[in-house]
């Protein structure tokens, strides 16, 4: 789903422009997909390292709509290798410290975003469950999810999921390959 009112060449130019301001031009870039939420929508991306071609860069970029059309208003990126996925594997995934930033009273969004590519033909989505009972998903658009989750939210694990809502696999918060995020961890029920 691209953002409304926006070409889907428009957003790829956008995208491009946001993270060249960040000084990373990025060769072999392709846009995968985009997630819409409340707060805004987040574009998600690959590149190709041309040092490197078993690495490849996996990013977003987050918009929110203002007065004046679609704002960029955030990205982040992380570097994978890619040339050699485990036969076990179903989706590879990082966390990333996020905001969505808005106009007015409303303020900034503060949260915690995982995303990445799913890469099982079994997967159908990607389920986070949270401390009160509650699930996010994703189903896959695109071969890729994403889920901003807020950063005050406790989160128990991530539920990988097949056809039928199968479970393929559970992976409990704590292990999520995260860097330096904070993330609100609880324990399931």
């Amino acid at each position: 789903m691209w953002l409304t009112g926006c070409s889907e060449k428009v957003l790829e130019q956008q995208v491009q422009d946001q993270i060249a301001v960040s000084g990373i031009t990025p060769p072999g870039f392709r846009m995968l997909s985009t997630r819409t939420f409340p707060e805004g929508v987040v574009a998600l991306y690959t590149a190709k390292d041309l040092s490197d071609p078993h690495v490849e860069q996996m990013g977003f970029v987050a918009f929110k709509k203002g007065m004046a059309g679609w704002k960029a208003t955030m990205n982040g990126e992380w570097h994978r290798d890619v040339s050699h996925f485990a036969p076990e594997q179903l989706i590879d995934f990082t966390v990333s410290d996020f905001e969505f930033e808005t106009l007015g009273k409303e303020g900034i969004f503060r949260h915690v975003l995982l995303y990445g590519q799913i890469i099982s033909p079994q997967v159908q989505a990607i389920q986070i469950y949270l401390a009160d009972g509650s699930t996010l998903t994703d189903h896959g658009e695109g071969g890729v999810f994403a889920i901003p989750i807020t950063k005050t939210t406790p989160v128990c694990r991530l539920h990988v999921l097949g056809p039928g809502k199968e479970v393929l696999q559970i992976i409990d918060w704590p292990t999520i390959p995260s860097s330096d995020v904070v993330i609100n961890r609880a324990e399931c029920p």
